[in-house]
């Protein structure tokens, strides 16, 4: 089948609303695909979705996809790879026409755009599950910062003394996810000093 003009509407409208996923990483730019497949989901029907090449592998950054069949479906790519702007015309025959041998990946239809289905969608998942997830995760990230700003004062006096100071012996320290203006670093770290020389 040929891009529906909604389709390519859908595509527009979210890249407009989220162009700076459009042009993150390349996680964002799966996340922002997911969204659109998710509203043609919605809006035209339980047959569109998005892709990867195999069931464990990552989905793709900007495939959409409409299952013809079991194993059998067509794919356009969204975005122009190096400009990363929405690249379907209405009409435009598929990228990849009946393509088998890779993974299709079936969507929640959830409404980012806030629409009406025009085409057989309306099964809209109202996201409540996302949304707790969501609220989740952040709630953990609060706690963590909220630990880190706790201990700050010691954990800058604990790396001003390894720095500053050279140590007799081995010391590990181990130490949550902190970043500051002196010293930035992700994630969790550890520091083995090794005795000076003589």
């Amino acid at each position: 089948m040929n891009m529906p003009a909604r389709g390519v509407g859908i595509i527009n409208e979210l890249y407009a609303k989220n162009s700076v996923l459009a042009n993150g990483t390349e996680d964002q730019r799966r996340f922002l695909t997911r969204m659109v497949a998710e509203q043609m989901r919605h809006e035209l029907g339980i047959n569109w979705g998005t892709k990867s090449t195999s069931s464990d592998a990552p989905q793709s950054k900007d495939g959409i996809a409409f299952k013809l069949s079991e194993g059998v479906m067509d794919v356009w790519d969204s975005q122009d790879g190096t400009t990363r702007k929405p690249i379907l015309r209405v009409n435009q025959p598929p990228d990849y026409p009946s393509l088998t041998g890779q993974h299709f990946i079936e969507v929640k239809p959830i409404n980012h755009l806030a629409v009406e289905p025009t085409n057989g969608g309306g099964d809209t998942d109202d996201g409540d599950e996302d949304d707790d997830q969501l609220i989740l995760v952040l709630k953990q990230l609060k706690d963590g910062l909220d630990t880190v700003r706790a201990n700050q004062a010691k954990i800058m006096s604990v790396l001003e003394l390894i720095m500053d100071k050279p140590l007799q012996d081995n010391l590990e320290i181990t130490f949550p996810e902190y970043q500051s203006n002196k010293i930035p670093y992700f994630g969790v770290v550890t520091l083995k000093p090794t005795k000076p020389k003589t």
